[in-house]
């Protein structure tokens, strides 16, 4: 063969090779965004919070394990005498707010974590609790998070009222979600 022909056909072989290449590229990065996208959608706000703390690439990874480790989970509905009580445990936690918010703050803190566990997601620390939350109810676990930071935050220094308010605001929310679904 002669050397003008050789170099075409090894040109021809690189250029093949390389839009292989860039189809192969593009059709990862095609998969990345659509994982993305769909990661953004069923996590919604705790998306962003992932993102904030540890970056696209390790936000994903982490949802992704969570999801990956639900499945593991034996989450079941409430039985009809467990959501009568608590149902009835939530109303007297409402009502001891009127004479003692920080009180009723902390026991619907307690309420919420043992609501959490009895439907069957792994719940002995708060953020492996609302790490498994997350997977089926990530609206409800931005207000997990945010109430329970202000009950911890109550228990070293006093709140005022108006943000133990919103507290138990947030954590009705998320009672209301578990008990529903």
């Amino acid at each position: 063969m002669e050397t003008g022909t050789v170099i075409v056909i090894a040109a021809a072989v690189a250029a093949v090779l390389l839009l292989v290449l860039m189809l192969v590229m593009r059709s990862k990065r095609k998969g990345g965004e659509k994982q993305t996208a769909r990661l953004r959608e069923g996590f919604g706000p705790e998306y962003a919070k992932a993102v904030g703390e540890k970056g696209r690439s390790g936000a994903e990874d982490d949802l992704l394990k969570r999801q990956q480790s639900a499945s593991l989970f034996q989450v079941r509905p409430l039985s009809a005498v467990e959501v009568t009580r608590y149902t009835e445990s939530w109303t007297a936690t409402q009502a001891q707010f009127v004479d003692d918010p920080g009180a009723a703050l902390t026991a619907a803190d307690h309420l919420v974590a043992e609501v959490i566990a009895a439907r069957g997601y792994p719940a002995a620390e708060f953020e492996q609790g609302a790490s498994a939350l997350s997977v089926d109810h990530p609206r409800a676990v931005q207000d997990y998070r945010a109430a329970h930071e202000v009950a911890l935050r109550n228990q070293r220094n006093p709140v005022p009222t108006d943000e133990l308010r919103a507290a138990m605001v947030q954590y009705h929310a998320v009672f209301s979600e578990l008990m529903a679904s």
